[in-house]
């Protein structure tokens, strides 16, 4: 996972997006999420299996090989809900918070307040 492979790193913002089922559920069913068109005749109920089936997959492979639990706010910089704003709202957000990051020089502010006050 991207927290192991680049845990030295310090000019990097890690982003946690996530949204709820029903959202998810109808991004899936309208292919928009870059999806087989077979899950569209699936049930409500298997999708929804499938979904957290694939959910957990995630969850224990980023346990097992970060050592944090996935999807904990405090192991990302910044996080949001997709579904709250849309998704190309969404993506504006994530794009003006890099920008930002950028501007203030690529590195993470506590790291440089920390070196200044050593």
């Amino acid at each position: 996972c991207a927290d192991c492979a680049l845990r030295r790193h310090t000019n990097l913002v890690k982003i946690f997006i996530h949204a709820t089922e029903p959202f998810r559920m109808e991004r899936i069913r309208a292919g928009k999420a870059g999806n087989d068109p077979k899950y569209a005749d699936l049930s409500d109920a298997k999708l929804l299996e499938l979904m957290r089936k694939k959910d957990r997959e995630r969850w224990s492979y980023y346990d097992f090989y970060s050592q944090k639990r996935w999807g904990q706010a405090k192991n990302y910089d910044f996080t949001i809900d997709s579904g709250l704003l849309g998704i190309p709202e969404s993506v504006e957000q994530i794009v003006s918070v890099i920008d930002a990051f950028e501007k203030n020089g690529g590195e993470k502010r506590w790291l440089q307040e920390e070196s200044r006050s050593s």
